[in-house]
């Protein structure tokens, strides 16, 4: 079985654009209620797979469901450390402080406008080192990659 995490891709729903690693977790749980009714399914060989962000959250669903009996991923690094100290750990102490100045009072605003505001996956600095806040292009091959992965079946 191959799904879209909650709030993405061909997910129902109208919340869109959120990143969620409880809810990304127990999609995982969910699955496996699913596929675990099936009559033709044995409970006692499921497993599941994480592609790139979501490598994590199949590791967590597999070590707090115990019905996933094998957990493979396929990710190039770990995301959550490259989000907060910056790839390959680029980003200095004064810059991370910056990050988290810069995410707080953005959070901020949209709670007063009860609105949000599109984010980038790692924040950069220009050559004052101030963040980096627009939205940057996304690159075409993740787009290639929406198309394969996410397309209806």
């Amino acid at each position: 079985m191959i799904f879209a995490p909650s709030f993405g891709g061909e997910s129902g729903g109208e919340v869109r654009n959120m990143a969620s690693p409880e809810i990304f977790t127990e999609d995982y749980s969910a699955a496996v209620d699913y596929v675990g009714l099936l009559p033709y399914v044995d409970r006692d060989r499921i497993g599941a797979i994480g592609i790139c962000g979501l490598s994590g959250m199949a590791i967590t669903a597999a070590g707090t469901d115990t019905r996933i009996k094998a957990v493979a991923t396929l990710s190039m690094y770990d995301m959550s450390r490259d989000m907060s100290r910056g790839h390959m750990d680029y980003y200095t102490d004064e810059q991370r402080n910056k990050i988290k100045r810069y995410l707080s009072q953005q959070r901020w605003k949209d709670a007063e406008t009860g609105t949000f505001v599109l984010g980038n996956h790692e924040i950069a600095f220009d050559e004052k080192n101030e963040p980096i806040t627009g939205m940057m292009e996304v690159p075409e091959g993740i787009r290639y990659l929406e198309t394969i992965y996410l397309k209806k079946n």
